[in-house]
This record gives structure tokens, sequence and C-alpha cells, in this order.
């Protein structure tokens, strides 16, 4: 009986599936889900691939590619987001642009300074 059990184990563990998943953007017809799985597969350089290829066409605000394993310890599967491609956070974003502007003004006031101070 525990070979059996442990063939069972052997086979479902070794399966990883990575599926890549794509954002519709809201609309008026709320019969759509919001997440619409665009394909599955075996192999992880594919699944970022296509979602690399569904994110630069435009269509889709966000694409997520997402590994599913099989955890034989809780007998479970386990889903995790490998890749996301989509809008960044603004906020951060004009947080680090911010950050960035400073550090330039400031580099440029210190070389103003030093060059003054050679030729003065």
């Amino acid at each position: 009986m525990t070979a059996v059990k442990q063939k069972q184990n052997l086979n479902t563990e070794e399966k990883i599936e990575y599926s890549v998943y794509i954002h519709h953007p809201a609309n008026d017809d709320r019969r759509l889900p919001p997440w619409e799985r665009a394909t599955t597969t075996d192999c992880p350089e594919t699944a970022l691939k296509k979602a690399e290829i569904l994110y630069l066409t435009r269509k889709y605000p966000r694409v997520e590619v997402k590994r599913k394993t099989f955890d034989p310890v809780n007998n479970r599967h386990i889903g995790e987001t490998l890749r996301i491609f989509g809008e960044e956070n603004k906020d951060i974003l004009s947080e680090y642009l911010l950050f960035r502007a400073f550090y330039i003004a400031l580099s440029v006031f210190s070389l103003i300074l030093i060059v003054m101070g050679l030729y003065a």
C-alpha cells in the first residue's frame, strides 16, 4: 500500500503547470469575469514569452504568469505568481522621479560650488 502511495506522490509533485492570465478592463457588461486564463503550459519560458506577447499587443492592461505545483505534505495545489506584466504603481514611480530630480539638482549645485571655488 505504501508503494502505491509513493508512486502517486511522485507523479503529482513532478507536474508543474504555468498559466497565463489576462485582465479585462472594467466594462459595462459585468457578465464577463475580470480575469481569463489565456493559455496553460508546462514550460516556463513558453508561458513568459506568450504573456509578454499578449501584453505588448496593448489589448490588456495586465497579464500574469502563475505557477501551480502540488504539495504532497499538505495534499493540495499551491499557486504563486511568477511574473506580472502591467501598469506600475504610479505613486512609487512619482516618488522615484522626485528623488531622482532632487539628486540631479544636488549634483549640479555641488558641481557649481566646486567650479566656482577653483576659479574664485
